[in-house]
């Protein structure tokens, strides 16, 4: 029932190997956002970050992962 889970999780990592990581970053597992989309950034518990991502008129919330929120401060804030 679930055959398709495994397909899409390879083709994830396929996908992000192959972007600009000038214009791209994989916040956590399930994101890779780009610099525009982000509209704001707050510090969350745990050493982790909560982004506002802007898809229209539409916000959106996605966490950074703790391993991954300094890089990503360094890379959002250039």
């Amino acid at each position: 029932m679930l055959w398709w889970i495994r397909p899409i999780l390879m083709g994830f990592s396929i996908l992000w190997v192959s972007m600009n990581p000038a214009e791209f970053f994989r916040i956590n597992r399930s994101y890779i956002i780009h610099q525009k989309s982000i509209n704001y950034i707050k510090p969350f518990i745990n050493q982790r970050l909560k982004t506002f991502l802007k898809f229209g008129e539409q916000l959106e919330e996605a966490i950074v992962s703790r391993p991954k929120a300094i890089k990503f401060k360094g890379w959002a804030m250039v």
